[in-house]
C-alpha cells in the first residue's frame, strides 16, 4: 500500500460513498487512545470498533467498553477522556449527552486544518525526470508540502557528483533561491518561500565535465493558519514527555503532507514505548517512501 492509499485509508476509516473532501470537511475530533474495548456508531453507519487514530465527524456516538478508556482530541483543542462503560456523542465543539465518567482533559492549541488544499495548489506529480529509468529520490515530492518558514530540501547523493546546484521557482518560473552545494540536505532561508504557495525545486548533478544529471519536482507551502497552528502544537510537543502527544503531532504532520517531520516524530513515539499498530504501519509506510532521502 502506498503512503497515500494508507494515508487515506487511516482518515476515511470506515466510509461508505462520502468522498474524501466531504469526509476531511466534515471531521471535528481525532481517536488518540484506545485503551481496551471502544465503538463507534452513527444515524447513517452501524456501530462497529473504534480504532486510535481515527477522525470523527458530529453526531457520532462513542460507546467504551467495561475497564476500558479512550482519548478524543478536537480541532479546536478541547479534550476529553471517556472511561469504563462511559457513553458520549461527537458535537462540533465537544462531547455532548454524556453518561457515565467523562473528563475534560488540559485544553491544548486549535488543530491545523488538514483538509485538502483548494483546487489549483496542490502538487501534481512532475513528469519527465529520470536517472537510470527511475526518478531521482528528492524531498518534498508529489504531495508533500513544506512550511514556507523552515523548507529543507534533500535528495539522494549521486555518486559521480562532486557539487550540486540546487534552485527553486516559483509558478511564473522566476527563480526565487539558487545554491551550489556539495550537501545533499539544504535549508531554504525563512524569508524566501511564501505561505500557500506552489514551488518547483530542481537539482542539477555537477562534475568536472559539467552537468550529467537533473531533477526536479514540486511541492506547495502550508497555509499561514495551517503553519501557525502546527508550530503552536509543535512548542507544545516539544514540553511533554509522553509519547502519545508526540504521535498525534507526527500522525497530523503525515496529512499535512510533512511526510519527512512525520517520519522523525514517528520513529521518536516508538523510541518512548508508544504501541499503535495503525500508526507502526504509517511509520513503515514513510521509511519505505523516503528510504533514500536523507533525514538530516
Amino acid at each position: 500500500m502506498t503512503t497515500i492509499a494508507l494515508l487515506i485509508a487511516l482518515s476515511a476509516s470506515g466510509s461508505g460513498s462520502t468522498s474524501l473532501n466531504d469526509e476531511r470537511s466534515a471531521q471535528v475530533a481525532i481517536v488518540t487512545e484506545v485503551r481496551g474495548q471502544a465503538w463507534v456508531s452513527s444515524e447513517t453507519k452501524p456501530r462497529r470498533v473504534l480504532q486510535a487514530f481515527e477522525w470523527l465527524v458530529p453526531e457520532a456516538l462513542i460507546e467504551v467498553g467495561r475497564s476500558s478508556e479512550t482519548t478524543v482530541v478536537f480541532i479546536n483543542g478541547a479534550r476529553y477522556s471517556l472511561g469504563s462503560q462511559s457513553r458520549g456523542r461527537v458535537s462540533v465543539n465537544g462531547i455532548v449527552d454524556r453518561v457515565g465518567r467523562i473528563r475534560e482533559l488540559a485544553q491544548l492549541p486549535p488543530l491545523p486544518n488538514v483538509a485538502p488544499l483548494p483546487p489549483g495548489a496542490t502538487p501534481t506529480r512532475s513528469g519527465a525526470v529520470r536517472i537510470r529509468g527511475n526518478r531521482w529520490p528528492m524531498f518534498p515530492a508529489e504531495s508533500a508540502t513544506a512550511l514556507a518558514s523552515a523548507t529543507i530540501l534533500r535528495f539522494a547523493p549521486q555518486a559521480r557528483a562532486d557539487r550540486y546546484f540546487v534552485q527553486i521557482v516559483d509558478s511564473r518560473r522566476s527563480s526565487v533561491f539558487a545554491t551550489t552545494t556539495t550537501q545533499t540536505v539544504v535549508s531554504v532561508p525563512a524569508t524566501v518561500l511564501e505561505p500557500g504557495r506552489m514551488y518547483t525545486w530542481e537539482v542539477h548533478a555537477l562534475d568536472a565535465t559539467g552537468e550529467f544529471s537533473r531533477g526536479d519536482e514540486r511541492f506547495t507551502t502550508l497555509t499561514d493558519e495551517q503553519a501557525v497552528r502546527r508550530q503552536a502544537f509543535a512548542a507544545l510537543v516539544a514540553n511533554d514527555r509522553g509519547p502519545a502527544l508526540l504521535a498525534l503531532l507526527g500522525f497530523l504532520d503525515s496529512e499535512l503532507g510533512l511526510l519527512a517531520d512525520a517520519r522523525v516524530e514517528l520513529r521518536h513515539a516508538a523510541a518512548r514505548r508508544y504501541d499503535g499498530s495503525r500508526l507502526n504501519e504509517l511509520r513503515a509506510s514513510l521509511d519505505k517512501q523516503l528510504e533514500l532521502i536523507p533525514d538530516e
